[in-house]
């Protein structure tokens, strides 16, 4: 029969499994090698989230405790014993997948960041030609749920790793009076500059590698108190200086080469959450986004059971039976060779056919 769950496997590395040394093992790319040989274990479709905070890996397929074992297998040998991914299957990878892009499985809840790194993940591959329906489906889902958490209140703007610098300078008593140097113009660079304005601190003085209106080159950092590093290099490099009393490291790999508080210090403290009425309106929306998924996608499968509940049948009781005047005169070994190579091309072609009715019938 055909599953009656989505064919969805979800295998998570986050914060709270495994510190940031490990979580960077785990977030190597899977490359065309390894994704061919997920293919030739029936995975349809892959989607690699990475985070400051985790890494998330969907994969859809036909079995998805299989894909998920497969993709557990593959998480577990980048980190060994360091680290214990955890895997979600059918519904509850659905869910998990959800929760995570509101910010519900956050170390600040209802963060925003969060869902623009898992909508660019999906966008990812797409470009990549990773996707498929059942992915596509879901990234509408949760466009769908990341609208209504804006509009709702339980998404939040302007929260995240940004914000949680800014707090940990604030902490230690760093002087918000004096400018800090924020080294990287990127993404996470534009975030730690809105939370400094929003907390009043003096114009932050901002470093790029590569030229950038309004900003100076890495050789060019100043004498400045504190320092926010959000460079994504291979491997550290910033050396602090004797002024450079408070470094705050958010790459990922780190970037200090001395001390520095990084993202396990920061993911270390009391969890940013939201209000007790505003997780359980979090958690109704993802529970509601979830139930219309779920109908949409089982809707095609109480037909198609029975046509592969046929097939199955057909296969196991009677293609035998009929190949029988053909290889008569075959040995017993070459009957059953013969046999099985029917029975396994028809499965593969009947697989096809489900699977694009199946498609259809969603998209439709």
């Amino acid at each position: 029969m055909l599953p009656e769950d989505l064919s969805l496997a979800a295998v998570s590395l986050s914060f709270r499994d495994a510190p940031t040394a490990v979580r960077v093992r785990a977030s190597a790319p899977v490359d065309e090698t390894a994704m061919a040989r997920l293919r030739a274990q029936g995975v349809t479709g892959l989607v690699e989230v990475h985070t400051c905070a985790r890494s998330l890996w969907l994969a859809a397929g036909e079995h998805p405790g299989w894909t998920g074992s497969l993709l557990q297998s593959m998480v577990g040998a980048r980190v060994g014993n360091a680290g214990l991914p955890l895997t979600y299957t059918g519904s509850d990878a659905l869910r998990h997948t959800l929760r995570v892009s509101v910010g519900l499985e956050s170390f600040v809840q209802g963060e925003a960041d969060v869902g623009g790194q898992v909508t660019a993940a999906f966008d990812a591959a797409r470009a990549q030609g990773r996707s498929c329906l059942l992915l596509n489906t879901l990234q509408q889902a949760t466009a769908h749920l990341l609208a209504e958490g804006r509009e709702r209140g339980f998404v939040r703007a302007n929260r995240g790793l940004g914000h949680l610098a800014v707090l940990a300078l604030q902490a230690r008593g760093a002087d918000r009076s004096r400018p800090v140097g924020v080294v990287g113009a990127g993404a996470i660079g534009g975030r730690v500059i809105a939370s400094l304005r929003r907390a009043g601190w003096a114009e932050p003085v901002v470093y790029n590698r590569t030229p950038k209106p309004g900003t100076l080159p890495l050789s060019a950092i100043g004498e400045h108190e504190a320092i926010v590093l959000c460079t994504a290099g291979p491997t550290p490099w910033f050396v602090a200086g004797p002024t450079h009393r408070h470094v705050v490291d958010l790459g990922l790999p780190p970037q200090a080469s001395g001390e520095a508080i990084g993202l396990d210090g920061l993911l270390a403290g009391d969890e940013l959450r939201l209000s007790p009425s505003r997780v359980s309106e979090a958690e109704r929306a993802v529970e509601q986004e979830l139930g219309a998924m779920l109908r949409r996608v089982r809707a095609p499968h109480r037909g198609l059971a029975g046509v592969q509940a046929l097939r199955d049948q057909f296969l196991e009781q009677e293609l035998a039976a009929l190949l029988a005047g053909a290889v008569g005169e075959l040995s017993e070994d070459q009957q059953r060779r013969v046999v099985a190579a029917a029975r396994g091309a028809l499965r593969q072609y009947s697989h096809r056919m489900i699977t694009l009715l199946r498609d259809e019938a969603i998209a439709g």
